[in-house]
């Protein structure tokens, strides 16, 4: 399983969508995320968001630095800045900010980049960049304005991007993503929503068990769907409750009547008054 750790970055949902998009299950964790949840989590793969940040003293950053000896790595923009900075390598304000469309030089005897075009166009947004590389790393891949923009380490482990394979800007992204997932970590594409599905099924009856369950119904997707796996999983051992509070639209209340009173196990509670 993947990991995503975000560290502020507005594309971390988007890397989580484009691994899943692959078949390939993943969980976002917050940048806090000690390395023993991720080893119980069964994470084999851990993803490095972007992010706001800058990094000038390693030590300043909430992370576990053991999370990077034990996983393989893909650090992200921010993620690889990180990654450089703990390995031995420096990061340094950029001259000017690097953002938009770029066109990317990979060196496409390495793995990742296999189909990838030799002159290909990547999305860029980054003031701070790697200037120097730890020690038994390797650049990979580059730009105009960034000698390093792509870097890995010589065992294959690690890898690093400047740019973002996640966005649709990046050309080919996917491409390059299912390379590292499927050719760098050996991971096969055999996760589908419905796998999802029976893993919240399976946790609900663990933490359930022959017990009983109150599920508060709004009638919006999240609780619907909560209300009706939780049906599925423990039969008239879980009641869902919808309370009418009379601020509803005109009608509202009766819909939703109407189509759980033959799904889920419903308490109807009028308070509009």
């Amino acid at each position: 399983m993947v990991a995503v750790i975000d560290f502020g970055s507005q594309y971390t949902q988007l890397i989580a969508r484009r691994i899943r998009e692959l078949k390939i299950f993943c969980r976002i964790f917050p940048s806090s995320v000690s390395f023993e949840t991720l080893k119980d989590s069964n994470i084999s793969v851990v993803v490095l968001s972007g992010g706001p940040g800058h990094i000038p003293h390693l030590d300043n950053i909430d992370f576990d630095r053991r999370i990077l000896e034990h996983f393989y790595i893909l650090g992200i923009c921010y993620g690889m800045q990180i990654t450089a900075k703990y390995f031995g390598g420096e990061v340094v304000p950029g001259d000017k900010r690097e953002y938009g469309e770029t066109v990317f030089y990979p060196d496409t005897s390495d793995r990742i980049f296999k189909g990838i075009s030799e002159e290909t166009i990547v999305w860029m947004s980054h003031w701070d960049s790697v200037s120097k590389l730890p020690e038994n790393f390797k650049v990979i891949g580059r730009t105009k304005n960034t000698k390093i923009a792509a870097m890995r380490s010589n065992d294959g482990r690690v890898y690093g991007f400047q740019f973002h394979p996640e966005v649709v800007h990046t050309r080919e992204g996917t491409t390059i993503l299912k390379n590292f997932l499927y050719d760098v970590c050996n991971l096969k594409p055999v996760w589908d929503s419905g796998s999802m599905l029976k893993m919240v099924e399976k946790e609900v009856r663990e933490r359930v068990g022959d017990g009983k369950v109150i599920c508060g119904l709004s009638g919006g997707v999240d609780s619907a769907t909560l209300s009706v796996i939780l049906h599925n999983v423990c039969g008239e051992n879980a009641i869902s409750v919808f309370v009418n509070n009379g601020l509803l639209r005109k009608g509202e209340a009766e819909k939703i009547i109407e189509v759980f009173k033959e799904r889920v196990n419903l308490r109807y509670i009028d308070a509009g008054d």
